[in-house]
């Protein structure tokens, strides 16, 4: 589900190689596609400027997101004007990758790993025919590699500092050397199920690779010589034509300040908005449902008693209304779930029949 105000030629050709991107990905990794999975929903802010502002770190072009909200993806629609730069293709397959990691990986992978598995799949090309080239140089983290290093110890250890883009380009470039040596063919998979047992990144290190100093100037040595790509000879499946769909203006005004809440945490100046959009269009579901949550997410944050009745209070009105105009929106049956589940936790009486009322809006939502 992509949210843009950008070109329609943009969108629709970021959201076809999105759609070959998954594809490659599932299959390159054996995860089953899931039809009926609740779409991710993608949000292209016009430039690495504005989600470096929103999400208040200069340097952050794009990121992935999940908590009991759902998931979702900010990215940028800013086309690199060369190599050397991150373009929002880039930055979405980065992002993308993650997502793919979190959702389907089994387990909680080390950070060096976790960015340099993104990096290793934000490099993927398609042609106009659905041919793929497969472990392009990530030539946007060239400049800081080739001025600056950083110890591969750190590395393993997660040890960014302040220096992120130098700590994503070892991490890469690691990634990248491991998936296609044939000296060490196999160390990868083998450091990371050590490290899935439980032993120390580092400790892992030096089990599957030997010396990490011997690893380290060999890394080095590979980053100044020509790294090679595969390029595949046959092309993946045409993706189906994107459900391209303008927002309203009511949606269109209610995305910025989703993201206000959400990343921003100006919880009650969003809310307060939210309800003015909510209140001059009636007919909105998504907007009353937007007011529900924003109201129960600030009812679990306040301290003062008074206001958290009357924000629960709020949320299930504005999520009632939502669900008089929308009864299958997902979303707002998890809600009426939660928020029953809330009321139960505050009465002296809670029958196993009320429970499995409350249940029941949680299961319809998985069902919606």
């Amino acid at each position: 589900m992509l949210h843009s105000a950008g070109s329609v030629e943009l969108a629709t050709k970021l959201s076809n190689d999105l759609e070959r991107f998954d594809f490659l990905v599932r299959q390159m990794f054996g995860i089953p596609d899931d039809p009926n999975a609740m779409p991710l929903p993608i949000y292209l802010l016009p430039n690495k400027a504005a989600v470096g502002a929103l999400y208040k770190v200069p340097e952050v072009a794009g990121f992935f997101s999940h908590d009991i909200e759902g998931r979702f993806i900010v990215s940028h629609r800013e086309v690199a004007m060369s190599e050397l730069e991150l373009g929002a293709q880039a930055t979405l397959f980065h992002e993308y990758a993650h997502f793919l990691m979190f959702r389907n990986f089994r387990f909680a992978y080390p950070s060096w790993y976790v960015e340099g598995f993104a990096e290793y799949l934000s490099t993927v090309e398609f042609d106009s025919q659905g041919r793929f080239d497969l472990g392009r140089p990530a030539r946007h983290r060239a400049w800081t590699l080739a001025r600056d290093d950083m110890p591969l110890t750190e590395v393993l250890a997660g040890k960014q500092g302040r220096n992120s883009d130098l700590f994503y380009g070892k991490s890469w470039l690691l990634v990248h050397f491991l998936s296609t040596s044939e000296e060490r063919k196999g160390q990868l998979g083998n450091y990371l199920s050590l490290v899935a047992g439980g032993m120390p990144p580092d400790e892992a290190g030096t089990a599957a690779s030997g010396d990490l100093k011997k690893l380290d100037r060999e890394l080095d040595k590979y980053m100044r010589g020509s790294i090679k790509f595969s390029r595949s000879a046959t092309p993946l499946p045409q993706p189906a034509a994107p459900a391209l769909e303008r927002l309203s203006p009511v949606d269109s005004a209610i995305v910025p300040l989703h993201l206000m809440r959400f990343i921003d945490k100006r919880e009650e100046e969003a809310l307060g908005e939210l309800r003015q959009i909510a209140l001059a269009n009636p007919q909105s579901a998504n907007a009353a449902y937007e007011v529900a949550r924003a109201a129960q997410a600030l009812a679990n944050s306040t301290e003062d008693t008074a206001k958290e009745i009357a924000l629960w209070n709020e949320a299930e009105k504005f999520n009632e209304l939502g669900l008089k105009l929308a009864p299958w929106m997902a979303r707002a049956n998890l809600l009426k779930g939660e928020i029953e589940m809330h009321r139960l936790g505050n009465v002296s009486i809670r029958t196993p029949e009320r429970w499995t009322a409350a249940r029941g809006w949680v299961n319809k939502a998985s069902d919606a």
